[in-house]
């Protein structure tokens, strides 16, 4: 619904006891005042690149997680499909976003959706799919919920 959210609880099963695509473990609910979690087909181009679509996303969750914190923010993007290629690992390494945590989709339909959630689980905002995914969008949502961020602390890589 585009940042007015409804207030209920993601199914707890959702984000527990996830694994990142880079073995480590996710932290868990409760962890952050909000956690942005965000379902993105990584494709590849022909060159070896995040396709367009799924990086102009990207870029969007990298400039929030470097305006705000990881108490303040957790950033959560799941990632459909079984093995973990080479070829993405490189390309997420190139990303240079260390502190956005890729993890496999789990089955479900809350997994489809992109899901602004406060400390407790509870849904702040939500956008499905089809719904337009932008640095207006999704960056209000996040300011209204956590307040204009702090600039002083934002990462200084461009």
């Amino acid at each position: 619904d585009g940042g007015n959210g409804s207030k209920r609880r993601v199914e707890p099963r959702l984000l527990k006891n996830l694994t990142g695509l880079d073995g480590r473990r996710l932290p868990g609910p409760g962890e952050a005042q909000y956690r942005l979690v965000v379902p993105l087909d990584l494709k590849l181009d022909a060159d070896g690149l995040i396709a367009p679509h799924a990086m102009a996303r990207l870029s969007v969750l990298r400039t929030l997680a470097r305006e705000y914190n990881e108490m303040q923010l957790q950033i959560v993007v799941f990632v459909p499909g079984d093995g973990t290629e080479a070829a993405l690992r490189n390309a997420l390494l190139d990303l240079d976003a260390a502190s956005i945590v890729f993890a496999r989709s789990p089955a479900g339909e809350e997994a489809s959706r992109s899901l602004l959630l406060d400390g407790h689980g509870m849904v702040a905002a939500q956008w499905p799919q089809s719904d337009d995914f932008n640095a207006a969008t999704i960056g209000y949502a996040v300011r209204r919920h956590l307040g204009v961020p702090i600039y002083a602390q934002m990462d200084g890589r461009p």
